[in-house]
């Protein structure tokens, strides 16, 4: 498991490193994936972004920090709760499977196998779908 790497400024989660994360991919039958992708939301000057997410089948991973601190995070704040059901409502009526889970759970057997699920019941994404 890969762990997480504290700057000064702030953590650095493990999976900033897209190489390592989709060599790790690769070894499970996972196929490539984007990171920090973003996801733009008419009427919001700045773009929502997905942690992991494999675009052309739309599908998401997203790690959530902090969820056992209560207020101490962004996301887990009354803000970055309204900003996150902004994101995760827009991608709903676009279409998109999000997958959750927390950092210690990411690189687990469990979260692997809900992705290779995910990405094999959804088919590829063509051209003229948005």
């Amino acid at each position: 498991m890969l762990k997480t790497k504290v700057t000064k400024k702030r953590i650095k989660p493990e999976y900033a490193n897209p190489k390592l994360v989709n060599k790790m991919f690769e070894q499970f039958g996972i196929p490539e994936a984007e990171f920090e992708y973003h996801l733009y939301v008419p009427g919001h000057s700045k773009p929502y972004r997905f942690d992991i997410a494999w675009s052309n089948k739309k599908v998401a991973l997203e790690i959530q920090g902090a969820i056992w601190k209560g207020s101490a995070g962004g996301h887990t704040s009354g803000k970055g709760i309204k900003s996150n059901w902004i994101k995760y409502n827009y991608a709903a009526q676009t279409g998109w499977r999000i997958i959750y889970c927390e950092p210690s759970e990411w690189t687990s057997d469990e979260t692997f196998e809900t992705i290779k699920k995910t990405l094999a019941y959804r088919r590829p994404l063509t051209a003229s779908i948005i």
